[in-house]
């Protein structure tokens, strides 16, 4: 990988990317980008102002938030080159001061209305965004009239102290709470960062601490006899948010978005208070520690793996949220894997930044020239989080120390058995292996794969290397699991039954043992009808394999009969992309018509026995050769557009045998599909040596 590569040849030299000055060359072209969302003059007033969505709700105000700050640190930073975007910082300043006019008076406390006729705040976010908001203002403090700072205070005030008389929320199983607690934290340490002296801030000071200890908060907090801020835990925690070997759940199931979003909210409360000088307790930092390291072996080459499913869109959300918590996280415990992996992730949203000339970081593969609504939120968002990270870098003086490659793949390396949130996962130095009980809220499970260099290439879609039937009618699913350590790996056995109209409709039976020592899993999946049944389609193993731009828009498969290199052509998207905003009766019935006649998809035939990918993953059927004697073949199923959520990300489905996309009517207690294979992280020589091996010497498979 091209970021690795520069991580190795630099570890000799005083290592310094990305350097603040880097930092700076990356956020300079947010004026690039924001400027094309601007719209002045509101209401007729030349102080008034906003960037993209004008609503009162989400889509407007938080990316407004992020705009404030970003807009006011490039406005007062000295390093700002307008060069880049031809924007001076005078203009950047007037820009920030009548957005700030427009987010403190379109407040439910001020004046006017939003673009939609209402106000923001007081609302379930609105702290997240009132604190980007007046972090952006301080920035800018000197330059603001008193009639402006006076209106930041009223909004700050009125946001903090609607916690005061709060009881804390507690979440666990597929909604945690600690993410929207933890953003909550922000607001009050941002209130007693700039208003030391108010009235309240002592009661915002006594919440921040209670808001805290019961976001990352465990079970075994209620029994603690741990002092932190003057108090016991046990007399200050009433809340689970997180299970007790520190993982959660949100959005359904294991989700990182959700691990890194609590953390950053934490890292901007440290942010605010640090920039005034004010005490920073120790509460804020709760079990900060505990998390991290269990969500530290879930990294892979250049990205965090999503081991129960991603709904938003991908390398985006989580992997900059947790850009500035790499930051605190190397001061405040000297740890030097996260500068590694800050390393990486930059490297990463800095190239892909590149690719597009309007300042955006995603706007050819997900943003697309919209400058509002979710959109807008993934680059003002990514700027801002950016932002911090350059901030705490620039504050802290870090000292920007690396972990040596060689010594980070162990480092990271692990295993965790999440029996609570169904999860299990191992990182080695040459894979990385998991399973999920659930895609997010869906009862469809989710297995990965992903040798050492191929974290490219592993999307998150439900059933992934387990198969799957799709049978009409289902509502409903129960299940019978078990999860095993064993040696260095792990074992997940069990039944899932599939329910329509309080009937059984069938059932899927899996094995999937991991054995990292060997660098292989095996895993076994066998769909038996219970019932009468329509079944839509019928897909064995389904690995799907991602092939866009993070891989050169490139994959080379080797079989036992022959070669391909598989492309994708991101044009073709951009062109079908135009027809998808056409609209019209007559547009919807052609798209339906194409996806129903799978118009817009290429089938690859490849070997009857195994398939190598990129001369790093092999797959190996095993049924085959014990049970079958038909011929079938691995087919690689390629859509001609990015499919996955927001269309951002290209994938294609390695399926065995063919995939079956046609209704049927399937009997009771007929088996609808047996698979079995080994899955091996090695080269294409590796995995045919494996596959003309007897089925004793195939390691021991039965």
């Amino acid at each position: 990988m091209a970021e690795l590569e520069k991580i190795e040849n630099q570890v000799q030299t005083p290592y310094n990317y990305p350097s603040e000055a880097d930092y700076i060359q990356i956020l300079e072209r947010f004026a690039l980008y924001s400027e094309r969302g601007w719209k002045g003059n509101y209401l007729g007033d030349p102080q008034l102002g906003y960037f993209g969505d004008p609503d009162n709700d989400e889509s407007g105000m938080r990316s407004m938030g992020n705009y404030i700050f970003t807009t006011s640190l490039l406005a007062s930073d000295p390093a700002y080159n307008p060069n880049i975007s031809g924007i001076e910082q005078s203009v950047l300043l007037d820009r920030a001061k009548c957005c700030l006019n427009y987010m403190t008076r379109s407040h439910v406390t001020g004046d006017i209305p939003c673009g939609n006729g209402r106000q923001w705040g007081n609302a379930w976010q609105s702290a997240w965004w009132t604190t980007k908001m007046a972090l952006g203002a301080q920035l800018i403090w000197h330059t603001l009239s008193q009639e402006q700072q006076r209106a930041v205070e009223r909004v700050v005030v009125f946001e903090a102290s609607r916690h005061l008389d709060r009881i804390v929320p507690s979440g666990l199983a597929e909604d945690t709470k600690a993410e929207e607690n933890a953003w909550d934290t922000e607001i009050l340490a941002t209130a007693i960062a700039l208003f030391p002296q108010h009235q309240q801030c002592e009661g915002w000071r006594e919440k921040l601490i209670e808001f805290s200890l019961n976001t990352l908060s465990v079970a075994q907090d209620h029994h603690s006899q741990v002092w932190v801020d003057g108090k016991q835990l046990k007399e200050q925690v009433y809340t689970v948010n997180i299970y007790s070997d520190y993982t959660l759940e949100n959005h359904g199931a294991y989700h990182f978005c959700y691990v890194a979003s609590p953390l950053v909210s934490v890292t901007w409360s440290y942010y605010a208070l640090l920039s005034t000088g004010q005490p920073i307790p120790e509460a804020l930092f709760h079990h900060v520690k505990d998390l991290w390291n269990r969500v530290k072996t879930t990294f892979l080459d250049n990205r965090f793996a999503y081991i129960g499913g991603k709904d938003w869109a991908r390398y985006t959300y989580g992997l900059y949220f947790i850009v500035p918590v790499l930051v605190l996280l190397q001061n405040k415990y000297e740890d030097t894997d996260a500068r590694t992996i800050e390393v990486s992730r930059i490297c990463t949203l800095a190239s892909e930044q590149q690719d597009n000339q309007d300042g955006s970081f995603f706007g050819q593969r997900v943003t697309r020239n919209r400058l509002f609504g979710q959109s807008a939120k993934y680059e003002t968002d990514c700027y801002a989080d950016l932002g911090l990270a350059y901030l705490l870098h620039r504050r802290l003086q870090t000292t920007k120390q690396i972990t040596p490659p060689q010594e980070f793949a162990q480092r990271i390396s692990g295993r965790t058995m999440g029996q609570e949130a169904s999860i299990c996962w191992v990182r080695t130095p040459e894979l990385f292996a998991s399973f999920s009980w659930r895609t997010l809220t869906d009862p469809f499970p989710i297995a990965l794969f992903i040798p050492s260099g191929m974290d490219n290439a592993a999307e998150w879609t439900a059933n992934n290397l387990l198969g799957r039937v799709t049978v009409l009618g289902i509502q409903s699913a129960v299940s019978i699991r078990s999860m095993q350590a064993t040696g260095d790996g792990f074992i997940v056995k069990g039944t899932i039954s599939y329910r329509s109209r309080q009937r059984e409709a069938f059932v899927h039976e899996l094995s999937y043992e991991v054995r990292p020592g060997q660098k292989l899993a095996i895993v076994e999946s066998r769909f038996i009808a219970r019932s009468k049944i329509m079944v839509i389609a019928q897909e064995g193993l389904r690995l799907a394999i991602a092939n866009d731009r993070f891989n050169d828009y490139e994959r080379h498969f080797k079989w036992d009969t022959g070669s391909a290199t598989i492309s994708f052509d991101p044009t073709t998207q951009a062109q079908n992309h135009q027809n998808q905003l056409k609209s019209g009766l007559l547009a919807r019935l052609q798209r339906k018509a194409v996806k129903l006649l799978n118009l817009r998809v290429v089938n690859w035939q490849m070997g009857q026995n195994w398939v190598n990918v990129d001369d790093k993953l092999g797959i190996v059927q095993l049924h085959n050769y014990q049970h079958q004697t038909q011929c079938e073949w691995f087919n690689l199923r390629q859509e001609l557009d990015r499919n996955t959520p927001n269309s951002c990300l290209h994938y294609d489905i390695l399926n065995y045998p063919r995939p079956t996309l046609r209704p049927q009517i399937r009997q009771s207690n007929e088996v609808l599909l047996h698979t079995k294979f080994l899955v091996v992280a090695g080269t294409a020589a590796e995995t045919e040596g494996i596959a003309h091996s007897s089925s004793i010497d195939r390691v021991r498979i039965d």
